[in-house]
């Protein structure tokens, strides 16, 4: 259930933070939102990949 929920909120920040992004101008200050939630997206999918991996181990 930890892993759904987890995956969940990867695919959402990451989808929220692809689509917020303005493709012509990079600059941080204007995308600092966007940029956020990439790396929280990041973040939470890197914490899912651990999850799966020591699920898989207990198993």
């Amino acid at each position: 259930m930890k892993t759904n929920t987890l995956s969940f909120f990867t695919a959402m920040f990451l989808t929220f933070g692809i689509t917020s992004l303005d493709f012509e101008n990079y600059a941080y200050e204007e995308n600092i939102r966007a940029y956020i939630a990439i790396t929280i997206g990041v973040v939470f999918g890197i914490t899912y990949v651990i999850f799966k991996k020591k699920e898989k181990q207990q198993s």
